[in-house]
This record gives structure tokens, sequence and C-alpha cells, in this order.
């Protein structure tokens, strides 16, 4: 099951009914301008951008636990 997350908070619920019932209840919105908000149905986890290939990660060589 996906984790949604509220477009208006950072909110995150477990399906889709979980976050119409909140969309509505704590933001008071209209159930037929749901769809507007949520949008095409990606989860949470689709806007994570992927690591940056170019990133380089320095070690320190102070540390006494490398």
């Amino acid at each position: 099951m996906a984790v949604r997350q509220c477009p208006r908070c950072d909110l995150r619920f477990r399906g889709e009914a979980e976050l119409r019932s909140h969309l509505a209840d704590d933001h008071g919105l209209d159930p037929e301008a749901l769809e507007h908000h949520l949008g095409s149905g990606r989860s949470a986890s689709v806007h994570r951008r992927p690591p940056d290939p170019t990133h380089v990660v320095h070690t320190d060589p102070h540390r006494k636990d490398r």
C-alpha cells in the first residue's frame, strides 16, 4: 500500500480514503473538488529525487571510528 501525503500539509496517510477524509474534514474541501487536489494519484515517495551521481562523500581523516 502506498503512502499518500496531503497536498496541503505534511501529514501522510496509508490509504486514499483516509486522505480524502482528512482533506474534507480538516481542510474543508468539497468532496467533488478532491480529484483536483489528489492529482494523478501519485504516492509521496514518487516525489523524492534520485541521488545526485556527482555528489562525492569526503571522509574525515580525524575520525577515530574509521
